[in-house]
C-alpha cells in the first residue's frame, strides 16, 4: 500500500537532509468494528451514512435484516425485524464512543407484515447533540426507537420520513414527506447551524410538502421534478421549491454554507429551469441527460445553476453521487461518467475523456459558481466516488469504491490500486484538487475471499480522525497499511465502521540542490530558485515533508551556426538527413551546459526526368538505341544535379486499314490506321480514324518524326446475316468455348436468352458481346441440346424480329 516515490533513495543518501519528527496531514489504521449476524438469505447489512460530534463519538445509520448484533465488542446488543416482517430491512440507529466502544442502538421500521418498508439514507447532528435520520418509507411504520409507538403511514407507494432523536437516542419527533407516488430524497439530507434541515430529492405527481396540518402541494411538470426543503429544528416546514422540466429530474447530493445557502447536485432530462421562482433559468441536457450544479439562497430563491455532461446519447452517461461545501464556500461535486464529458459548457469548456468503463470526475465551483478546478480519477473498470466531505481548512476526503486496476492521483504522478474483488478506496486531495494520500480497504490473499467491500459514507473529526462506513462480504483486509487486519462476514455482507488517526511517525527533511534547469521533485517540476515545501508519504506510511532549497543557475553559454549541405551532415555524431534547426548540449567549467543550435539547409539532388523520340539511324547526345541514362552534373551550391534520359527510337510510319471489308446495308464501318502525329482522309480530314458508310476505296497519308506512308482498303456492299454457332465446348482449350451471336452486326436493340429441355431460362444478354459460358448460377450445365431465341432491331426493320435455333453443348 505504500508510496513508491524515487525520491526516498534521495532522502536515504544525500548528506545535505535532517530529520525530524513533526505532526502529519496522514493517517493510519486505528481500529475497524462489524456489526451484523444472521441473515434473511436475500438482504444483508449495510451502513449507509456517518457522523461525529464535538467528542468524536461516532453515529451511523443503515438497514439489516432479520436479526444484528450491534455491540462490536464482546457483548450482545441484538435488534431483530418484528415478527411477519423478517423478509424485510429495517433502519439501525447506532452510536459508538470515540474508541469505538458500544454506546446505544435503536431501530426504527415495520410494524409486521411485507408491504411495510422503511430505508435509511442520512444521519446527520445538531450543535446540542440530537440526532437527525432521513429515509423513505412505505406501509406503516413505528419511527419510536423507545418504548413508545409513533407510526407513518405512507400515502402512496414510498414516502420521506425525517425523525429527530436527542443525544441518547431518544425519540422527539417524525415527520412525513408524500403524495400518490414514490418520493425518494437519497443521500441528501443536512443541518445547519440553528438545526433547520434541508432536503432534496425527486417526486412524481401532487405532494404535499408541509409535515404538519397544513398543506403545501407542488406538482411536477414532468414525471419527476426536483424539491428543495427547508424544516427548522421542530420538524414545521419554512419553505419548500422545485425545478425541473418535462421530463426525470432528481436532487442526489446537497450541501450547505455557514450561511444557509443550499447547494445540490442531480441529473435532469432535456430542458429543465432550475429557477424556482416566477423567472426561469433554463438548462438543456447534450445527451440523453446531463448533471446539475445549483445554489439557493437562504430563503430558497435562485442563485446560479451549472451543468455537467456529455454530447452523445448512446455514448455518454454520467452519474452524479455526492456534493459538498467547505468553509469557504465552495462546492466540490462528483460522479461518474463514460466515453467525454464537458465541465462547465460555454464558459471553461473542460473535457474530461473516460480511461474505463465509469471514470471519476472531481469540480470545484466558487461561491459564484465560477468553475476553479476539474480532476479525474480511474482505470479500466468501474469506479465511483460515494461520498465527499471537507475539513475546517478546504481539504477534501473521499470514499469510493473500484475494480480490477486505479490510479487515484489526477495529477502527473501516479498511485495505483489492485483489487482483489470489488475494493474501497479512501482519499484526502487538497483545496487545488491534488492527491495528498490515498488509502485501499479490502485487498485479501485469501481463496475465500468472498464479495468485497464497499463503502457509502465518510466523516472527518477535527482532530482529523477519519470515520468511514459501508458494507463487506467475505473476508477483508481493513489495515491499508502494511499490516493485515482481517474481517470475514457473510457473503450477504455485514456493517463496517473504520477510524484511520494522524501518523505520529512523521518526518521531515531539508534538501538542498544547485540545478542548471528547470528542476522536478516527486511529479512537480520548479522552473526558478527559492524555498518549497512538499509532503509526500514515508515508508511508515505517514507524512515526509521536505523542505527544498532549490538554486538555479543561469547556463552559461549558447550559440548558433548555419550551415548549407548536401544531402546529409554529420554534427557530434549524429547524421541528419533535413532541413531544421537542431540543438546539443556541451558542458562548461561551472558544470551548467552549453546549448549549441544550428541551422542547417540540406540542398538535396535535383532529379530531372527528360523524354526524347528520335528517328531509326539518327542520335541525340550520342546515343542511338532505346533507354534509359543517367546524366550527373553540379549546381551552383555544389550539389548534383541528376537527369534521367528515356529515349524512344520511332520506327517510319506503316499505317494499316486491314484486310478488305463488307459492309452490311444502311451500316457503317470504322477505319483506323494507328497511333501517328497525323491523318489524311480521302475527304481532307485529318482525324484518327474514319467512318465508311458507302462501298469504295478507301486511302489513307500518315506521317510521324520520321516520314509519311500510305495505305489502302476496299470497303464492298453484302448482306449480313445474323448467325449462331450450332455447338460449342466450354472446356477451356480457348476454342468455341462460349456461343454468342457471330459477325459484326450493328443491332439497335438486342436480347438474347437460352433455354433448358425444362424451359427454364438458363441465361440471358442484352449485349451482342453477351456470351454463355455453359454455367447457370455459377454450376456447370449438363451436356445437351439448349434452346434459344434472339429479339433484334437493326437500321433495316422498324418492327423486332426473332430467331430461334438449338445449341449443342459439348464436355
Amino acid at each position: 500500500m505504500n508510496r513508491l516515490l524515487s525520491i526516498l533513495f534521495v532522502l536515504a543518501t544525500s548528506p545535505l537532509l535532517e530529520a525530524q519528527v513533526t505532526p502529519s496531514v496522514n493517517v493510519s489504521f486505528d481500529w475497524v468494528k462489524q456489526m451484523g449476524g444472521r441473515s434473511n438469505g436475500n438482504f444483508g447489512n449495510y451502513g449507509t451514512d456517518i457522523a461525529i460530534d464535538y467528542s468524536g463519538n461516532i453515529y451511523t445509520i443503515g438497514d439489516f435484516t432479520a436479526t444484528a448484533d450491534f455491540d462490536p465488542g464482546p457483548g450482545v446488543v441484538n435488534l431483530s425485524i418484528p415478527p411477519g416482517n423478517d423478509e424485510k430491512l429495517n433502519v439501525y440507529i447506532l452510536k459508538l464512543t470515540a474508541a469505538g466502544e458500544f454506546a446505544w442502538a435503536k431501530q426504527i421500521g415495520g410494524t409486521g407484515g411485507g408491504g411495510n418498508r422503511v430505508f435509511s439514507s442520512t444521519i446527520s447532528l445538531d450543535n446540542a447533540g440530537n440526532v437527525y435520520l432521513s429515509g423513505t418509507f412505505s406501509g406503516t411504520n413505528d419511527f419510536d426507537p423507545g418504548q413508545g409507538s409513533y407510526t407513518l403511514t405512507s400515502f402512496g407507494d414510498r414516502d420521506i420520513f425525517v425523525v429527530k432523536l436527542n443525544e441518547a437516542g431518544n425519540f422527539v419527533w417524525a415527520k412525513q414527506l408524500g403524495g400518490n407516488g414514490d418520493e425518494q430524497p437519497g443521500v441528501a439530507t443536512r443541518i445547519d447551524g440553528n438545526g433547520n434541515i434541508y432536503l432534496t430529492g425527486g417526486f412524481p405527481g401532487t405532494v404535499d410538502f408541509d409535515p404538519g396540518p397544513g398543506i403545501f402541494n407542488l406538482a411536477s411538470a414532468g414525471s419527476w421534478d426536483i424539491f428543495f426543503v427547508k424544516l427548522d429544528t421542530d420538524g414545521d416546514l419554512v419553505w419548500a421549491r422545485q425545478a425541473g422540466g418535462t421530463n426525470e429530474d432528481v436532487g442526489v447530493g446537497l450541501d450547505i454554507d455557514i450561511g444557509g445557502n443550499v447547494y445540490v447536485t442531480g441529473v435532469f432530462h432535456q430542458d429543465a429551469d432550475f429557477d424556482p421562482g416566477p423567472s426561469t433559468f433554463t438548462l438543456s441536457a447534450s445527451g440523453a441527460s446531463d448533471i446539475f450544479v445549483c445554489k439557493l439562497n437562504t430563503a430558497g430563491n435562485f442563485a446560479w445553476a451549472k451543468q455537467i455532461g456529455g454530447t452523445e446519447p448512446a455514448d455518454s452517461v454520467e452519474s452524479p453521487y455526492s456534493l459538498t461545501v467547505d468553509a469557504d464556500g465552495n462546492a466540490i461535486v462528483t460522479g461518474s461518467f463514460a466515453s467525454t464529458i464537458t465541465i462547465d459548457p460555454g464558459s471553461s469548456n473542460y473535457r474530461l475523456t473516460s480511461l474505463g468503463s465509469f471514470d471519476i470526475f472531481l469540480a470545484k465551483y466558487n461561491a459564484a459558481g465560477n468553475l476553479t478546478w476539474a480532476r479525474q480519477i480511474g482505470g479500466a473498470s468501474e469506479d465511483a466516488i460515494f461520498e465527499l466531505t471537507t475539513d475546517a481548512s478546504g481539504n477534501i476526503f473521499a470514499i469510493g469504491q473500484f475494480r480490477d486496476r486505479i490510479d487515484i492521483d489526477p495529477g502527473l504522478c501516479k498511485l495505483e490500486m489492485q483489487a482483489s474483488g470489488t475494493d474501497v478506496f479512501i482519499a484526502r486531495f487538497n483545496v487545488s484538487g491534488n492527491l495528498s494520500w490515498g488509502k485501499q480497504l479490502g485487498r485479501s490473499d485469501k481463496p475465500d475471499a468472498g464479495t468485497g467491500v464497499s463503502g457509502s459514507s465518510i466523516a472527518v473529526d477535527a482532530t482529523g480522525n477519519v470515520l468511514s462506513t459501508g458494507g463487506f462480504g467475505g473476508t477483508v483486509d481493513f489495515d491499508p497499511g502494511s499490516g493485515i487486519v482481517y474481517q470475514t462476514a457473510p457473503v450477504q455482507g455485514d456493517v463496517f465502521i473504520h477510524k484511520m488517526r494522524p501518523c505520529t511517525g512523521s518526518t521531515a527533511s531539508n534538501l538542498s540542490i544547485a540545478a542548471c534547469s528547470p528542476f522536478t521533485l516527486n511529479c512537480q517540476t520548479y522552473i526558478t530558485g527559492g524555498v518549497y515545501t512538499q509532503v509526500i508519504e514515508n515508508t511508515s506510511g505517514c507524512d515526509s515533508t521536505i523542505t527544498l532549497q532549490l538554486t538555479i543557475r543561469n547556463q552559461n553559454a549558447s550559440g548558433e551556426i548555419n550551415i548549407n549541405a548536401c544531402s546529409n551532415y554529420e554534427w557530434n555524431g549524429y547524421v541528419l538527413t533535413s532541413t531544421g534547426s537542431y540543438t546539443d548540449t556541451f558542458p562548461s567549467a561551472n558544470g551548467c551546459d552549453s546549448i549549441i543550435t544550428l541551422h542547417l539547409t540540406i540542398n538535396s539532388p535535383v532529379y530531372t526526368t527528360e523524354f526524347k523520340s528520335i528517328c531509326q539511324g539518327q542520335q541525340f547526345e550520342g546515343h542511338s538505341t532505346a533507354g534509359t541514362y543517367i546524366d550527373t552534373m553540379v549546381t551552383r551550391n555544389g550539389c548534383d544535379s541528376i537527369r534521367q534520359l528515356e529515349l524512344e527510337i520511332l520506327q517510319s510510319p506503316a499505317p494499316s486499314l486491314g484486310p478488305d471489308k463488307v459492309l452490311c446495308t444502311g451500316d457503317s464501318i470504322t477505319l483506323t490506321p494507328g497511333r501517328f502525329d497525323s491523318y489524311r482522309w480521302p475527304d481532307g480530314s485529318a482525324n484518327s480514324s474514319f467512318v465508311a458508310r458507302l462501298p469504295g476505296t478507301y486511302g489513307v497519308t500518315v506521317t510521324n518524326l520520321c516520314g509519311s506512308a500510305t495505305d489502302q482498303v476496299v470497303v464492298v456492299e453484302g448482306q449480313c446475316e445474323v448467325r449462331f454457332p450450332t455447338a460449342f465446348s466450354p472446356n477451356n482449350d480457348g476454342i468455341n468455348e462460349s456461343f454468342k451471336v457471330l459477325g459484326n452486326h450493328r443491332f439497335i436493340i438486342f436480347q438474347l436468352q437460352v433455354y433448358n429441355r425444362w424451359g427454364q431460362k438458363i441465361f440471358e444478354s442484352t449485349e451482342p458481346d453477351g456470351a454463355w459460358n455453359g454455367k447457370c448460377n455459377g454450376r456447370d450445365q449438363a451436356p445437351g441440346l439448349y434452346t434459344w431465341t434472339c429479339t433484334y432491331t437493326d437500321n433495316t426493320n422498324t418492327y423486332p424480329k426473332k430467331l430461334m435455333g438449338t445449341i449443342l453443348l459439348v464436355r
